[in-house]
């Protein structure tokens, strides 16, 4: 069960639940239940927006939401479109973990063991967070005592600031930090967690690759251990490309998505008036940097350790083997010298210097548009 697998047992516990995946007659309601309630959200919100058209500050803060709920949907409708695909590759992921787990040495059960612990934290960090940042927008406006919708919605033709409507809309929204919570936030987790996961197995490839001179003795043995490493690099190419395309194409959207709101907040620093929106603004900004970098990092990482993983084949004592053990040795040697990676829109490799030029393009959109604003 892959509930039992501690390195994505929570999310997973999470995403049965709500019948994302692994869904029975008896809980699908649940998916439909969240979906509906995030459409109509979502749909409120662009009516708001377009409520809000030629008052900047308050139509740029609000975009924000309008994107992090369209994104909510966008991801969770990836994992519900390719769902078949998804477990199947869950299942060969808890394969592979198992395997390390019962037949791995000291080395590889520590590196796992420090991984499983990593993202069990990670994620638990990521819901506890985004749902306390939720509770903490909701009780904005009870807060202040002002008449405002956390979220800012709309249906035409209704005044959302009176009675009885400010109540209802209010009551509406109230589903928002466990429904975005759900269906945000354990994409992250599940996608560092892969992506942390993949680093381990090459980290514990390069090492076993280094030890087939130290562990044995004769040709033969030598060579078969080479082949089972040339067969388990095989298995994680095949394990990182399935994952990349199931995420490629939303990865590259939040590039774009992400890079235009990022700018346009910044923007918006200039024109605000009080401190609470400069505080939202803050927080917007953070919480889409957090998320970027934390996929972009570990994607990063998990690259280069592939590209180790070539360095310590090169490292054996290839002199001392037999003219096949060469031959195998420089098969595989070439085989690694394209990087394994997850890429954005199966274009660019996931990298931190992807993740700086993203950085870079919405700084100088926002200087451009702070020039125009100045002019």
């Amino acid at each position: 069960m892959m509930e039992e697998n501690r390195m994505v047992s929570i999310n997973i516990k999470i995403w049965k639940f709500f019948a994302i995946i692994y869904p029975t007659s008896d809980k699908l309601w649940r998916l439909y239940s969240i979906q509906f309630v995030t459409i109509l959200l979502n749909f409120m919100q662009f009516m708001f927006l377009i409520e809000m058209w030629g008052n900047l500050a308050p139509f740029i803060l609000n975009v924000f939401y309008v994107s992090a709920t369209f994104d909510c949907l966008l991801r969770t409708g990836v994992i519900v479109y390719n769902r078949s695909k998804f477990e199947a590759f869950l299942a060969e992921f808890d394969s592979m973990y198992s395997e390390i787990e019962e037949n791995g040495d000291d080395y590889a059960k520590g590196k796992l063991k420090e991984a499983t612990e990593f993202c069990r934290k990670f994620s638990l960090f990521n819901v506890l967070a985004s749902f306390l940042d939720l509770i903490g927008t909701m009780s904005h406006p009870i807060l202040t005592g002002t008449r405002t919708h956390p979220f800012g919605v709309a249906l035409p033709g209704i005044d959302s600031a009176v009675s009885p409507y400010y109540e209802i809309y209010f009551i509406l929204q109230l589903h928002c930090p466990i429904t975005l919570s759900v269906l945000y936030m354990p994409f992250v987790s599940i996608f560092v967690t892969f992506s942390s996961f993949g680093k381990t197995a090459l980290q514990i490839l390069q090492h076993r690759l280094k030890d087939i001179f130290e562990i044995y003795d004769d040709d033969e043995t030598r060579l078969e251990a080479l082949k089972e490493c040339a067969h388990y690099y095989n298995r994680l190419t095949r394990f990182i490309k399935v994952f990349d395309e199931m995420v490629t194409y939303v990865i590259l959207g939040e590039f774009l998505l992400f890079g235009a709101i990022i700018c346009s907040l910044l923007f918006c620093i200039n024109i605000i008036d009080t401190m609470a929106q400069f505080v939202s603004i803050i927080m917007y900004v953070g919480t889409m940097l957090y998320v970027l970098f934390a996929c972009y990092y570990s994607a990063n990482e998990m690259l280069e350790e592939s590209l180790k993983v070539s360095e310590a084949a090169y490292s054996i004592p290839w002199y001392e083997g037999t003219p096949q053990f060469r031959k195998t040795l420089l098969l595989f040697i070439q085989r690694t010298q394209k990087p394994l990676c997850l890429t954005v829109g199966n274009v660019y490799p996931m990298t931190l210097l992807i993740f700086q030029s993203l950085l870079n393009m919405s700084y100088s959109y926002f200087t451009m548009l702070r020039g125009l604003k100045i002019q």
